[in-house]
């Protein structure tokens, strides 16, 4: 499974495919648009996340560690 709209994983999806034999989902977190179409043709199966999902699975926007704070930029 790949988790991402960025086709320069389109090679590494495309030998895990064709060379190993396996099966390879492409689960698209871009929650408007299509993946790239170099991408999304090396995949077997294509999923879109659902914005909830995407949501629910992120980290909050505040987190603390012993060395300090990491606060999430508000575009993301």
């Amino acid at each position: 499974v790949v988790v991402s709209n960025d086709a320069d994983f389109a090679e590494a999806m495309r030998y895990v495919r064709d060379g190993l034999g396996l099966k390879v989902s492409l689960v698209n977190p871009n929650l408007v648009g299509e993946s790239p179409r170099q991408l999304s043709s090396a995949a077997t199966y294509i999923r879109r996340i659902r914005r909830n999902h995407l949501q629910q699975s992120q980290f909050p926007a505040t987190l603390k560690d012993n060395i300090g704070t990491i606060i999430k930029p508000a575009r993301w």
